[in-house]
């Protein structure tokens, strides 16, 4: 874990990972604790989107039954947490439009890479490279929770996410190195 933390750490560094020059963590840092859950989610799900858009545009392209297996299990965990969390923001007040739009223009920038991508040899790359990003800042995302939730549901989603992009960030990182 703790290799696969520093590959993460060092690859998000090059490649600008988890939207370091974003406004996400300022709405994240400035948001209420008592409205945190909420903004949390309310990022979180145009998060999840974006990346569920980019990974079924991407499979019809993936290069090997390996990658192809990846990226299927991706599309499948993400439409599975998507259909939870927008039961959950209904009960929290429903979506945070400020937090929204804030995520939605960040993914909205990967989309642009990614169909800039899909256009040259480079696709898997920036693919890989976008995977890197948006999990690393889900895991960041996640983190924050310690610190700021009160509610057990919403600690309970952080634990379960950290866990599950560490096993897609350790899969993928398999994945890229086998196809060196």
């Amino acid at each position: 874990m703790g290799k696969l933390l520093g590959f993460i750490v060092l690859a998000g560094l090059a490649l600008g990972c988890g939207f370091s020059n974003s406004d996400i963590w300022g709405v994240l840092n400035r948001s209420p604790s008592r409205t945190f859950d909420r903004v949390l989610l309310s990022m979180l799900i145009p998060h999840y989107q974006g990346m569920l858009d980019m990974a079924e545009a991407y499979l019809p392209q993936a290069p090997n039954p390996q990658v192809r297996n990846w990226v299927q299990a991706l599309i499948k965990d993400r439409k599975k947490r998507l259909n939870e969390w927008k039961t959950l923001i209904q009960q929290l007040g429903g979506l945070e439009p400020t937090a929204e739009a804030t995520m939605q223009g960040e993914m909205y920038k990967d989309w642009v890479n990614f169909r800039e991508g899909q256009k040259s040899e480079k696709v898997h790359s920036v693919f890989a490279s976008l995977m890197l990003t948006n999990h690393f800042s889900t895991v960041n995302m996640a983190k924050m929770v310690e610190a700021r939730s009160r509610d057990p549901k919403i600690e309970k989603l952080a634990q379960a996410l950290i866990a599950t992009e560490t096993a897609h960030l350790e899969k993928l990182q398999a994945l890229l190195i086998r196809n060196q």
